[in-house]
């Protein structure tokens, strides 16, 4: 590493060496030459340190310079002649060498080269020092102008310069040697010349001025300190960048630039808008721009100490003066440059581009200047001069030459200026009225007329004999002209003017002699023309006569420019566009290079012509035309017949600025014009036939100006100019750092957003929106208490939902009608009506009163509010002070003063600072004043845009009112507001037809209600309930077409009956409910007893209004109506005795035709009753939506209509009562009908409840017991007998369960039951006599014991012995009854458990859910599957039969049992013939033990039925199906043997008795073959073992690991040991997991000992032990020379064979001990029996067996009770006595398992470093390893595994199976298994010692 750091030293050095090199040019140009050897030229130039600087250069500037600043001085050396190293020197720190500096204006790289063609430094000629000028290295800034030489080098090097042809660098800026540099402001201009700067005009004079620069000098030194010095502290930079080259080392600060580039730290010289960078995040970080720049020049942010380097501080609000415009709490912010105006702060991007105002930052008002004379002293006039202006916005002027006066038109009004005295007069227009154009007409009135254009209309002014205004002659209200034009007519008499408005309109009007208006006519044929080019707006006009062509009119636009030919001015204007925004250009000078259209904009004409002495034009020949390219001649002689060559702007062109040629007006002078534009004023030196240029004698008056005129002013010719300030006056410099720049009061944020002028300080006594107070409007339109901008901003809100500051931009702020000034003072004259009045109680108009009233209120304010009007000020930010709900003007509009005489101190009917008048109802309608004002708004919606929802259009409701809350009927209907807006507030579709705005709806019937008394489908008007009817029928008894005293009505009805006339006492409104009265809580006691004319059921009581009345008596026995529409407990009557309230009779109608609500027929829905209220109930197991008059017939409607009759017990003459058919009716699916129906006569014949029984079958059972054809004796007593005999109580429960289960549908037949039980001596009625004996026709089981009726009906026979019906199906005590005695014992305890046993219910409940507690293991995507289906569905799949065919097979396979079974089946099927299959198929015979014959008892079938995949078909089965006789075949716990093959030989086939088997002969033993062996039901009840369980000895307990390249992949059962592979492959016992009883597990020897190569038991292995001798003793070790390694082995034969118990005591390993305290040594074994205990001293089963070893208290006499016993398993000690516990479980325990592969071969030499690790316990598997990395210790209990875990042990439970009995040294240590098991048993205490599973230590020595 140190010799690379040499070498990379090295290679810097040599690297360094060569940019040195770089920088030292050659010394051969500069050469010491002997004076001998001269040639007499002159002396020659000598270099005598070879440095490259001539001597006589480096003696100029030897001189030491020394500097002292006070804090710090220097001594800068010179140059020394000798020293050939100080070129390279820099001493004053401006990074240029000393050579450098010597070349300049060469670069190094021509400076000696033969590039050089002349002396280095500026010639003497050209240089400001008069001799030739050199860079000094002893200063930094050599020509003192602020810049750095370095600085100024690189800049001219690097952007402003550029090398010519002599490679001399000439410097456009930014010259070293040239000291203005500094003082100047070269920022590029938009064509990227220099010079345009980037400070501005701070004092908007139209001029930026030197001291208004942000100079080069000043951007270089941007964020130095005050005493930066470049000889002391370098170059303002940073790092290093192209900008800084081919500076060396010149940046020595620490100071970077924010965003860490290198480059210069000051901001752009050559860019007016720096930033580089924005501010992002808090605390924040600086991040560069790819685009420089935030949109406010560098200047700006100097001036106001922002961050020209940072855009961020453009976006921020640093005088917080935005304004929460939206009133939301929080000033939102502004979130880029293009989204300003969506922020509310008042940016400082946005102050910025105020002060721009695009382009318009020049103060405006009126300029003027001498005319004709160069740099002479502008004077301006505005609000703040003496003389002032009205307003600064200046748009028209005009002089008097005679009175020396000139007028001006501001937008406030006009202004007469006289120059001469210093003073001005002013005619102010009203506020809110803004002037537009000013016209001056001096042969008017007497001695002149002005003549205002403006917001509101025409106003004359008549002057006096001075010149000034004297009054208003005449005021007009018009449209809005913008422009106004006189049209020359040779009249003198009339002044005939046209006018230009908004949408291209155009009017024409005089003024007579004396200044009158005639009123305006439309120019249609002008306006039209306008209109061809869309959108256009008028700028400019002029009419001019021409000798040869006439009068013309031409008309500037934006569009383009317009000729009409004006000569016949009564016809009418034949116009031509002279040219259009398509073709502009072809004609005037192009505007914008991209926007051509621009060209097209016609801003200023002026005609011009020859002139008399006078200056008066004597023939009109040219016309001036300003445009927003520049001005023009247009020829009048040859222009408007030929127009394209007529235009001229040869010599016309402004070059000095550009927005010079941006015309605005042109003054023609005769010998000069002057242009007014948007730079200023300018002068051509022209006359009407020629133009020889710019005039250089004139003096500019900055600004847009838009209008001109010239006066002489004490002899003195004075150019006036109207300037228009764009949108800001600019008067203040808008100001970022104050909030309130003009100092008028006024934020600027809020003056900026409400379009007042932050910059106007004027304004804040304006009242643009004219909102304020005139408290004498019949004396002059002027406000007496003005409401200001300033007192807008000023306002504090007085109510809670109000906002403080009002809109200065609109008069009422609100919307509520009312001005903002009006609500402040609280004066309301003009809103107010004062004729009416309130006086007791009563309304009251009188015209004289009401005049006394109004001038009382105007006297209580002219005598400063003493009496008179008192009303208080309200808030106008908030449109309802009060928050009632009603605006503020809505209450004063509709107020009224309260009292007998009007004072002042009146109440009012509404007050808008109550808020309690809401509520009140003045006119008592009903109608709350809210809803009547609420009934205004959608009176103004539906007059506006209709209302389809209503069916109303805009047309039909013209004549519509508006709702008067002083008025009772408003519509004049005879019905009230309230009662027909239904006392709402709102109009909802539902009220179609009905509305207090329209006076013809009386006689509508919105709710459509009424009945069809002649039963013919439509409703004629005598059957209708109009809205006229409804609201009446609380006070009358309407009897066809008069009332109940004989009035007549005005109408005909059809809707009584006649026998009301003589007995009906009261009309049916005498009679309403409160609860009625309560749904109209508004309603007024004159309203109650009315029905609702937008409800055809009023009382909500389910039947219609009509309905109601129609089907009306009189009870004379009760004095009432039977029903009523206005009392909704009828509903609950029954007046025909039939069972079926009122309710249910009507709904009982076709829901397609009901009036009440669709969805609520009879029978699915009913009506109950409790204390006296009624509710509907649905019946929730109905099963349709369809009525029962759905199935009604014509010809049953034409006698009762589409309803059940009220007043007719047998409304369809079927002999049943209504009630009764109601109340057993049932959906039938099949054929869509109701078994019952009271609307259709002959019911009955359906079995509605599907339970195989029909309808009249159960209704029968009453009287007749079952004909099932099983026993029933005659003596036998009916069913329903022997239940209320058997229990009286549950029969009579039944009874009330079967009434009260059908909810209160059950309501009369419930009530009968109750009346009886109470009264048990007097007889039921018939309907309760009909219902005692009979199942249930809608509960197909009545008994409620989970069988059917029907099953119970069919089955059952009476029982001899049992002296009992075996089922009944009106009790449930029979369902524990077993008729077939067919359950089974599955479990084997004696006895059958309640859920083995197969009774009549478990029977029956296989047709519905298979095996009832197992029916959750179905699927639940197939639903429920019976055993039926079960049957079906296997018959389909297995033997190719349809569906059709497999019901058939499931019919067949019930017959066919015995006669018996035929027999019933027949009397089933005998009352309806599908009764079978509809209700009973697929049940399980609770008569036959074995109901599919298939030699399986049903009841063992049941015991082990679960629904799974079944084999060998892979479908969903019933594993066990007592009614499918296929499932003998099945295989459902999958327990065959599947995977064999051809080459596998099956295991002898026979029979296992107390663990001997016993051969079949050969017919029975099996062949090999490789087809699947399926272990099936039949054999597996035959054999005794688990259908359900594929091992059911519990022996297949083997796990198998799968991996790949070493890792784990799967781990789980092999299921080796199947019951079917045991019997089939293996040959042992299923039922036994330890087949030859040898105490060695079947699993164990399988795992040890099955061969599958050759299909036995045995294998031939290398694994025997040789030992060797050892002196006295016996080792495993093999002695080779010197070396102890392993033992040497021996083939031989291992068996295992659970069959055998003889191979448990076997030792194929050889691995015992030997005993050699003997003669001669004997072995010990260690078997097989050994090595799956561990243990020394127990041999064989045979000693276990005979030995008094208990395990939990029992003998052990089975391997799980031995090794339970040995490893104390289950037990507390277990995890410590466990000596075959694998895993390890703390530091100290020493009890795991470690087998190693330890790769030593020698006992003796241990070498640890290459073991292999086998199986670890103090490690952890990477199968299922929860947590972590392997080396700790694995955690069990949540599920780890041991390292190599299936090495030892078979089972996954992380217990070593057993030593390895085919392995000596299971663990790999050297130690032989029997000797380590030995070690460990030596103190009787198990895992002490040495263990067979763990490596234990072994020390060589």
């Amino acid at each position: 590493m140190r010799r690379k750091q040499t070498a990379l030293l090295i290679a810097l050095l040599l690297l360094g060496s060569m940019i040195f090199v770089s920088q030292i040019r050659p010394s051969s140009p500069v050469q010491s030459v002997h004076p001998g050897d001269t040639t007499g030229e002159g002396p020659p130039i000598t270099d005598r340190d070879k440095d490259g600087m001539p001597d006589l250069h480096e003696e100029a500037f030897s001189e030491s310079v020394f500097l002292d600043l006070g804090d710090r001085s220097r001594t800068i050396p010179g140059l020394d002649a000798d020293n050939g190293t100080d070129n390279q020197s820099d001493h004053d720190y401006d990074g240029l060498t000393a050579l450098m500096e010597y070349c300049w204006p060469y670069s190094l790289d021509s400076c000696f080269t033969n590039n050089r063609t002349g002396l280095p430094g500026k010639p003497a000629e050209i240089s400001e020092t008069g001799l030739r000028w050199y860079l000094d290295p002893r200063s930094g800034d050599t020509d003192g102008d602020g810049l750095p030489d370095g600085f100024e080098v690189a800049m001219c090097m690097s952007k402003t310069g550029y090398e010519n042809a002599s490679h001399v660098w000439n410097c456009m800026a930014f010259d070293p040697l040239n000291s203005s540099d500094g003082l100047i402001d070269s920022d590029r201009c938009r064509d990227l010349t220099f010079g345009c700067g980037d400070g501005f005009d701070v004092d908007r004079n139209g001029i930026i001025e030197p001291h208004e620069y942000y100079t080069n000098a000043e951007e270089y030194l941007y964020g130095a300190p005050e005493n930066w010095v470049t000889e002391f502290d370098g170059l303002r930079c940073s790092g290093d960048s192209d900008d800084i080259q081919p500076l060396v080392n010149p940046c020595r600060t620490d100071e970077t630039r924010p965003t860490g580039e290198p480059g210069w730290l000051g901001t752009d010289p050559l860019d007016n808008d720096t930033d580089y960078y924005r501010w992002v995040g808090n605390p924040g970080q600086a991040l560069g721009q790819t685009q420089k720049g935030d949109g406010i020049v560098d200047g700006w942010e100097i001036y106001f100490q922002l961050d020209p380097l940072n855009s961020s501080d453009a976006l921020i609000d640093s005088d917080l003066d935005g304004w929460d415009f939206n009133r939301d709490g929080a000033v939102s912010p502004d979130t880029s440059s293009s989204t300003l105006d969506l922020g509310e702060v008042f940016s400082n991007l946005e102050e910025y581009t105020l002060y721009r105002d695009d382009g318009n930052w020049v103060t405006a008002g009126v300029k003027h200047a001498p005319l004709g004379i160069a740099d002479q002293t502008v004077t301006t006039f505005d609000q703040g001069t003496t003389p002032s202006l009205l307003h600064h916005n200046a748009h028209s002027i005009f002089s008097d030459d005679v009175h020396g006066l000139v007028y001006v038109g501001t937008m406030r009004g006009v202004t007469v200026l006289n120059p001469s005295m210093n003073s001005s007069n002013h005619f102010e227009l009203p506020s809110g009225v803004d002037l537009l154009d000013l016209h001056m007409w001096s042969e008017g009135g007497d001695d002149g007329v002005l003549l205002l254009s403006t917001t509101s209309g025409l106003i004359t002014l008549a002057l006096d004999t001075e010149g000034q205004i004297t009054s208003v002659v005449d005021d007009m209200e018009t449209d809005a002209m913008n422009l106004m034009i006189p049209i020359q007519t040779g009249s003198g008499g009339q002044e005939l003017m046209l006018g230009f408005g908004a949408e291209q309109s155009v009017w024409r009007f005089t003024l007579d002699s004396q200044g009158l208006i005639a009123s305006p006519t439309t120019v249609a044929q002008l306006t039209a023309a306008l209109q061809q080019q869309e959108n256009t707006t008028v700028e400019t006009a002029v009419h001019v006569v021409l000798p040869t062509e006439g009068a013309r009119l031409f008309v500037g636009t934006d569009h383009g420019l317009l000729m009409a030919n004006s000569s016949d001015f009564s016809g009418g204007f034949d116009s031509t566009w002279i040219f259009d925004v398509s073709n502009a250009e072809d004609f005037v000078i192009p505007a914008d290079a991209i926007d051509s259209a621009l060209a097209a904009r016609v801003q200023a004409l002026f005609v011009d012509g020859p002139r008399d002495a006078n200056g008066d034009i004597t023939s009109p020949q040219t016309l001036w035309v300003g445009t927003r390219g520049g001005v023009h001649q247009f020829d009048l002689i040859v222009g408007p017949s030929t127009p394209l060559g007529a235009f001229s702007y040869d010599r016309m062109i402004n070059d000095e600025e550009f927005t010079a040629n941006d015309i605005h007006s042109i003054l023609p002078l005769g010998d000069e014009v002057i242009i007014g534009s948007q730079w200023g004023s300018w002068a051509l030196d022209a006359d009407h036939s020629r133009s020889s240029g710019v005039e250089p004698d004139h003096t500019r008056i900055p600004g847009r100006i838009v209008d001109m005129t010239v006066l002489d002013v004490d002899g003195e010719s004075l150019l006036f100019a109207a300037l228009d300030p764009g949108v800001y006056a600019n008067m203040v410099l808008i100001d970022p750092l104050s909030n309130d720049s003009d100092a008028d009061g006024m934020p600027d944020g809020w003056e900026f957003i409400f379009g007042l002028d932050p910059t106007n300080p004027y304004d804040r006594d304006d009242d643009p929106d004219a909102d304020g107070v005139n408290f004498n409007p019949d004396e002059d339109e002027y406000f007496d208490r003005s409401w200001s901008n300033l007192d807008e901003f000023r306002y504090v809100a007085t109510s809670e939902q109000g906002w403080n500051s009002t809109n200065p931009q609109l008069a009422d702020t609100d919307g509520d009608g009312l001005f903002d000034g009006e609500e402040y003072w609280g004066f309301f004259l003009e809103r107010t009506n004062f004729t009416c009045h309130y006086l007791n109680g009563g309304y009251l108009c009188d015209e004289s009163e009401g005049q006394a009233a109004r001038t009382t209120y105007i006297t209580g304010w002219s005598d400063s509010g003493a009496g008179g009007g008192t009303d208080r000020s309200i808030d106008p930010t908030n449109i309802d002070t009060d928050g009632d709900g009603m605006p503020d003007g809505w209450e004063i509009q509709y107020r009224r003063w309260i009292g007998q005489t009007f004072h002042g101190g009146n109440d009012w009917s509404l007050d808008p600072t109550d808020p309690t008048d809401a509520f009140d109802d003045a006119d008592g309608d009903g109608l709350t004043n809210l809803c009547e004002y609420q009934w205004q708004q959608i009176r103004i919606f539906v007059q506006d845009q209709g209302l389809y929802t209503h069916n109303e259009t805009a047309e039909g409701a013209a004549n519509w009112v508006d709702t008067d809350p002083n008025l009772a009927d408003s519509d004049g209907d005879g019905l009230p507001d309230g009662w027909e807006a239904r006392y709402t507030c709102s109009w909802s579709s539902a009220q179609e037809g009905l509305n207090p705005l329209n006076g013809s709806d009386a006689g509508n019937n919105p709710d459509g209600d009424g009945y069809d008394v002649n039963h013919d489908g439509i409703l004629q008007p005598d059957e209708m309930f109009t809205n006229w009817m409804e609201y009446y029928i609380s006070s009358l008894i309407m009897l066809g077409d008069v009332d109940q005293d004989g009035n007549p009505l005005p109408m005909t009805t059809s809707l009584y009956n006649e026998s009301w006339n003589g007995s009906a006492t009261e009309a049916f409104g005498f009679y309403v409910t409160q609860e009625v009265i309560d749904d109209q809580p508004l309603a007024p006691q004159s309203d109650q007893g009315t029905s609702d004319p937008l409800s055809r059921d009023t009382d909500q009581d389910g039947m219609p209004d009509g309905w109601e009345l129609f089907f009306a008596r009189w009870d004379v026995y009760n004095d009432g109506w039977t029903l009523n529409p206005v009392m909704e407990l009828d509903s609950l009557g029954d007046p025909d005795g039939d069972g079926m309230t009122n309710w249910e009779e009507y709904n009982s109608i076709d829901s397609n035709f009901t009036e009440t609500n669709p969805d609520q027929s009879s029978p699915q829905y009913y009506v109950f009753g409790v204390g006296g209220i009624a509710s509907i109930q649905v019946w929730n197991e109905a099963g349709s939506m369809t009525s029962f008059g759905t199935f009604i017939t014509p010809e049953q409607i034409a006698i009762s209509g589409r309803t059940c009759d009220p007043n007719n017990p047998d409304t369809d003459g079927d002999g049943m009562y209504d009630g009764i058919e109601l109340l057993f009716t049932q959906w039938n699916q099949s054929d869509l009908v109701w078994t019952l129906n009271p609307m259709v006569a002959g019911d009955g014949h359906y079995d509605a409840d599907h339970d195989a029984l029909t309808d009249l079958q159960e209704l029968n059972l009453t009287v007749q017991n079952p004909v099932n054809g099983g026993l029933s004796p005659p003596d036998a007593p009916h069913m329903w007998e022997e239940a209320m005999a058997q229990n009286e109580n549950a029969f009579l429960q039944r009874i009330n369960s079967m009434l009260f289960a059908k909810g209160n549908r059950a309501m009369i037949a419930a009530q009968q039951y109750l009346d009886w039980r109470s009264s048990p001596e007097v007889p039921p009625p018939p309907l309760l006599s009909t219902i005692i004996g009979i199942t249930d026709p809608t509960n197909n089981d009545s008994d409620s014991d989970q069988m059917i009726d029907g099953y119970e009906y069919w089955f059952t026979e009476w029982d001899l012995d049992g002296n009992h019906w075996e089922m009944n199906p009106l009790t449930s005590g029979d369902v524990d009854f077993d008729s077939d005695n067919d359950s089974w014992d599955c479990n084997g305890d004696g006895e059958i458990d309640d859920n083995e046993s197969y009774d009549n219910l478990a029977e029956y409940q296989a047709r519905i859910y298979g095996k009832f507690d197992q029916r959750f293991t179905v699927p639940p995507e197939f639903g429920l599957v019976s055993y039926g289906r079960d049957m079906m569905n296997a018959h389909q799949e297995e033997t190719g039969v349809s569906e059709f065919q497999a019901r058939g097979l499931l019919y067949d396979l019930f017959v066919s049992k015995d006669v018996m079974s035929s027999e019933r089946m027949l009397r089933i099927n005998e009352a309806y013939s599908d009764n079978w299959n509809l209700s009973l198929w697929g049940i399980s015979d609770p008569t036959h033990a074995d109901s599919d014959g298939d030699t399986m008892p049903d009841g063992w079938e049941f015991c082990y039925s679960r629904y799974v995949e079944t084999l060998p078909m892979n479908s969903w089965r019933w594993s066990l199906n007592p009614v499918n006789p296929l499932d003998v075949d099945y295989d459902p716990d999958a327990d065959g043997w599947f995977d064999r093959t051809s080459g596998d030989m099956p295991a002898e086939q026979g029979s296992w008795e107390s663990r001997t088997f016993t051969p079949y002969d050969s017919s029975q033993q099996l062949s090999p073959g490789n087809s699947p062996l399926f272990f099936t039901n039949i054999q597996e009840w035959e054999l005794g073992t688990l259908p359900i369980s594929n091992d059911t000895d519990g022996d297949a307990i083997q796990k198998i690991r799968e991996d790949s390249n070493g890792v784990t992949t799967a781990y789980d059962y092999s299921w080796a040991l199947s019951d079917g592979r045991e019997v089939y492959k293996f040959g042992t016992n299923p039922i036994d997991d330890d087949s030859d009883g040898d105490m060695l597990p079947d699993w164990w020897e399988h795992d040890k000992g099955w061969n599958e190569s050759n299909d036995n038991w045995s294998s031939y292995l290398h694994i025997k032990v040789v030992w060797e001798d050892f002196g006295a003793t016996k080792k495993p070790l093999n002695v080779s020379g010197m070396n102890l390694a392993r033992p040497n082995m021996e083939w031989t034969w291992a068996t295992f064979d659970p069959r055998d118990p003889s191979d448990s005591t076997a030792d194929p390993d050889n691995d015992g001990g030997w005993d050699c305290s003997g003669p001669t040594c004997i072995y010990i074994p260690y078997n097989n029996f050994q090595e799956f205990y561990g243990n020394t001293t127990l041999a064989s089963a045979t000693q276990v067996r005979g030995s008094p070893l208990l395990y939990e208290g029992q003998q052990i006499t089975e391997w799980w009770q031995l090794r339970g016993y040995l490893l104390q398993t289950g037990t507390p000690n277990d995890i410590y006595a466990n000596y075959f516990r694998m895993y390890r479980i703390n530091m100290t325990d020493d009890l795991y398992a470690n087998v190693l592969f330890d790769n030593d071969v020698d006992y003796m030499i241990l070498d640890p470093t290459d073991d292999i690790a086998i199986c670890r316990g103090d490690w952890t598997d990477d199968w299922e390893r929860r947590w972590g990395t392997f080396d700790r210790f694995p955690n069990i209990g949540q599920g780890e595994y041991v390292w190599g875990w299936w090495n030892l042990d078979i089972d996954g439970d992380n217990i070593a199976d057993g030593t390895d009995p085919t392995d000596y040294d299971t663990d790999g240590d050297w130690l032989n298994d029997w000797f380590e098991i030995d070690d460990d048993m030596v103190d009787g205490v198990r895992g002490n010692g040495g263990s067979p599973i763990r490596y234990d230590d072994r020390t060589t020595t």
